[in-house]
Formats: structure tokens, C-alpha cells, sequence
């Protein structure tokens, strides 16, 4: 069996959505056409996965949008070897680093999400002290 070696590129994005998670208001956008770079990662410390979207807007986005940090991103692409989609879903907390675009026809900034389990874990505390082996330990996790 040999092993496949994937790049970055061999991802597919199809769309990032930018929708308004406010009740009552549909507004949703594409933005893929404003993302200059997309960094996801996770947290090694939590079971949260992060993601920072630099964006060239020429449209003004955060202003007439607006975008106040109360939006879902939710990210649709295609990975090697999966015949269907997947989707994935951020809830923006920050717009940061604003400035001119080189071109000076819009702005650059960094949209930040988090993942939603990031607030379920957060608010659900799992704690137990041991004094067994670890094998019991084990057993009883």
C-alpha cells in the first residue's frame, strides 16, 4: 500500500459563506472572492479549532455588511479521496489588523472564528481526581 502525500492546493474550496447569526436576519454572502488567505488550526490545549481569513475588501463588507462579530463562516470544500463535500462552521469573534489595501481600492483585515464547540466545552467542566494505577485509571475513563 503506498502513501499519498497531499498539499495544501489539493484542497478544493467551493464557497465561505459569511451569514449573520442574528434571528431574523437571512443577509449571507460569499466572501471567497475577498479571502486573500485562510489559515485553520487547532488549539493544543483545547479541543477548538481556530481560523484566521485575511481579506482584501473592495466591497466594504465591514461596514455595510456589517460584520460586528456575531457572524457564522461556514466553509465548504472538496479534500483528496472524499467523493462528497464537507462542510465546516466558525462564529467570528474579531476583526483585527485593518488597514489600506495595496491597490488603495478597499481595505485588508484578519476575520478570526473559533469553532462552536469552543462554548459547549467551555461551558461543561469535566474533572476527576485519581489515586489508582493507571491501568484502573484507565478502565474507568
Amino acid at each position: 500500500m503506498s502513501i499519498k502525500n497531499y498539499e495544501p492546493g489539493d484542497v478544493e474550496i467551493v464557497k465561505i459563506m459569511l451569514k449573520k447569526s442574528i434571528p431574523g436576519e437571512q443577509a449571507e454572502v460569499n466572501i471567497k472572492p475577498q479571502v486573500l488567505s485562510m489559515d485553520i488550526y487547532e488549539d493544543i490545549d483545547e479541543p477548538t479549532m481556530l481560523l484566521e481569513l485575511t481579506m482584501v475588501d473592495s466591497i466594504n463588507l465591514v461596514q455595510d455588511y456589517p460584520i460586528v462579530g456575531e457572524e457564522i463562516i461556514s466553509i465548504t470544500f472538496f479534500t483528496p479521496g472524499r467523493e462528497n463535500p464537507t462542510k465546516i462552521n466558525f462564529l467570528v469573534y474579531s476583526v483585527e489588523s485593518t488597514g489600506t489595501a495595496p491597490t488603495a481600492k478597499g481595505s485588508i483585515y484578519i476575520l478570526k472564528g473559533i469553532s462552536p464547540s469552543h462554548f459547549f466545552n467551555a461551558s461543561n467542566l469535566v474533572e476527576k481526581s485519581y489515586k489508582d494505577t493507571i491501568d484502573e485509571i484507565v478502565k474507568d475513563i
